[in-house]
């Protein structure tokens, strides 16, 4: 059966029947057709879009599966077959290289202060949007572990759990710094140093071990703007029922 499939995210080399073919772009396909997928060369992960809807049994209404509990549509294994449902349509779509997310080893994410920023000493207040950390190998969709400087906070009392949330960066009392990811758990009681925007949260998936990571200091209403800026440039390229928000 015809299709189309896109790929977007980190970068890798890719070819369909041995001929190399773009990312970002919308892409023919026949059934017999044999697409290889190359090591990942900068980002994460990469990620293949296909027209229509997989089958796979619902769970909680969703198609969906979370593999560290085993739950939800397909545990698909090597030699599977993936079917879909929906009539194919001719669909040629591209992303403008302006909204191309930037793929390397090196990072800034635009974050806002976190609820325990002020327990830090005015001193590492100061310094801390100016510390490079380095991703370590501590690295699962649950989040991803970073390697800076040590850090004493003004209250060293045991915290209460808290909500954290995707992009949160925690810092135990002893251990290096975890940024959560988007399977990140909804509470915990270590303080919360900075939140990562919501536009910029799509790229805390790219993250790999080694890399280098720096956070960026905005205030919420700059962090509303970005989005709101982001969203209006999304919008004018995919239409008004898009949304981040």
């Amino acid at each position: 059966m015809p299709g189309l499939i896109a790929f977007t995210g980190g970068q890798a080399a890719l070819t369909l029947n041995a001929k190399i073919i773009p990312a970002h772009q919308s892409l023919a396909v026949k059934a017999g057709d044999r697409l290889e997928v190359g090591p990942i060369l900068s980002g994460c992960r990469l990620y293949l879009a296909l027209q229509g809807e997989i089958e796979a049994t619902p769970w909680l209404g969703s198609p969906s599966t979370y593999l560290p509990a085993k739950l939800g549509g397909q545990l698909y294994q090597d030699g599977d077959h993936l079917a879909s449902k929906g009539e194919p349509r001719a669909l040629d779509l591209e992303t403008p290289h302006p909204l191309r997310p930037f793929m390397g080893h090196s990072w800034t994410l635009r974050a806002i202060c976190g609820a325990e920023f002020e327990d830090l000493p005015e001193a590492e207040q100061n310094r801390f949007f100016s510390h490079v950390f380095n991703v370590s190998a501590r690295a699962s969709r649950m989040g991803v572990g970073l390697i800076g400087p040590a850090i004493e906070f003004a209250q060293t009392g045991q915290m209460a759990s808290v909500p954290v949330f995707p992009g949160t960066l925690q810092w135990p009392p002893k251990g290096e710094a975890f940024l959560l990811l988007s399977d990140a758990q909804t509470s915990g009681g270590y303080p919360r140093l900075v939140q990562t925007i919501r536009a910029d949260r799509h790229l805390l998936g790219q993250l790999r071990p080694f890399d280098r990571l720096q956070f960026q200091r905005v205030t919420p209403d700059q962090a509303r703007r970005v989005l709101k800026a982001k969203t209006k440039l999304l919008q004018d390229w995919l239409g008004d029922d898009f949304h981040l928000f």
